[in-house]
């Protein structure tokens, strides 16, 4: 087994608390939603855009 290989094994064998893993997955959550509400905003503003612009 190479050293890269032999650390990467140990890597992932290391043990996650508890915790640490739902905070995780808590703040994940957060900026994924944060994303949706970005995309969601843009799509308004766009829409906004061209309807001002359609009389042209």
């Amino acid at each position: 087994m190479s050293k890269l290989a032999a650390m990467k094994e140990r890597y992932e064998h290391i043990p996650v608390p508890e915790e640490l893993d739902i905070r995780l997955r808590q703040e994940i959550q957060k900026s994924r939603k944060q994303q949706e509400e970005k995309v969601r905003s843009a799509g308004r503003v766009g829409a906004a855009q061209d309807k001002d612009h359609c009389g042209l």
